[in-house]
């Protein structure tokens, strides 16, 4: 409810205010001054309209279109406890900053995967990653393929650290296909040695 009021002087010079003529007279100006009061009362009856339905009439609702029932701030905005950008009602991690991408968790190193489904937190960046986080691995010798010098290999062909088959005798050919694994011997003979025709 508001209530106002206010006054104003007026000083006429013609003589429709009071039907006094001011001619012939030096008391003219005397009858053709007032003053004049007003006041006003203005009640608003009923509640502030409120759209969205979150307590926080229209006129200060800064989001107007808040689904029922989330919790607002004191502008009528969905909380975000960790101010990551993501509101708790649609944030999974909503005490801890994260990424929008992944609903507000965060992601350590950066693959695409939140630090919660992450099983390799400590992929180096830029590696491209499955959807468990980590490195892929094509072959499936448990050497990532970011590190694997010989991607293509059978599988279950036991590898070194490079990822390459294992070559016990350094003869270039490697054991699984090498019928003397522990000779050395060229791959025209499948990697046994060559017996010479003296030899023989």
């Amino acid at each position: 409810m508001f209530a106002q009021a206010g006054q104003h002087y007026l000083d006429r010079d013609d003589d429709r205010l009071d039907g006094v003529s001011n001619s012939g007279t030096i008391f003219w100006d005397k009858y053709d001054r007032y003053m004049q009061f007003s006041a006003g009362l203005t009640a608003n009856f009923g509640k502030a309209k409120d759209t969205d339905g979150d307590g926080v009439p229209d006129r200060k609702d800064k989001c107007p279109d808040t689904p029922a029932g989330v919790k607002v701030d004191e502008v009528g905005c969905p909380v975000d406890t960790d101010g990551d950008g993501v509101a708790d009602y649609q944030d999974k991690c909503p005490d801890v900053k994260g990424l929008a991408a992944l609903q507000g968790c965060p992601d350590s190193d950066g693959d695409g995967v939140a630090d919660a489904d992450d099983r390799c937190p400590n992929t180096p960046a830029g590696v491209k990653v499955d959807a468990s986080g980590c490195p892929l691995d094509a072959d499936g010798d448990k050497v990532p393929d970011y590190l694997d010098k010989c991607p293509n290999t059978p599988a279950g062909v036991q590898v070194d650290a490079n990822g390459c088959p294992l070559d016990r005798d350094g003869d270039g050919v490697p054991d699984f296909q090498d019928r003397c694994p522990d000779r050395a011997g060229p791959a025209s003979n499948k990697g046994c040695p060559e017996i010479k025709a003296e030899q023989k």
